[in-house]
């Protein structure tokens, strides 16, 4: 089995265990999933991005965004040598934005958003209900804004 499958692997399992409200397990399998991703893959890939996100991800859905900003400061990193039009760069900004909005830090919120709706913009149809779900976060934050 590969790195990547078996860290995809981690990563499924998380899921279930935060589905099941086990959340110990479930940051423990998040956390094992990404140490496997930097050791074999390196921190400048694609998976070990995906996996700053999806631990990011799970403290935000506990209520823990503070402990989110580090792993998306390191997604961050890891975005800057990569091509900025992948639509996982374009859900990473989304989340990130996403985060800044629910601390009501809506000037952060609007640059991360903006970026997000801008990559979007390029990939996806405009009907696309991603597409159309960033651009309501913006106006939202727009509006925050005043």
């Amino acid at each position: 089995m590969s790195v990547q499958r078996l860290a995809s692997n981690y990563d499924d399992l998380a899921e279930l265990f935060k589905f099941l409200r086990q959340y110990q397990k479930a940051l423990s399998l998040f956390h094992k999933s990404i140490r496997m991703k930097e050791i074999f893959l390196g921190r400048e890939y694609i998976d070990t991005l995906e996996g700053y996100n999806n631990l990011a991800v799970f403290h935000m859905s506990i209520n823990e965004p503070f402990k989110a900003i580090p792993l998306y400061e390191k997604a961050l990193k890891v975005i800057g040598i990569l091509d900025e039009n992948h639509v996982l760069v374009a859900t990473v900004y989304m989340n990130i934005g996403s985060l800044y909005y629910a601390i009501d830090d809506y000037e952060k919120a609007y640059f991360y958003l903006s970026k997000c709706v801008s990559i979007r913009k390029s990939i996806l149809p405009n009907s696309h209900p991603y597409l159309l779900e960033a651009k309501n976060r913006l106006k939202l934050t727009i509006e925050k804004l005043g």
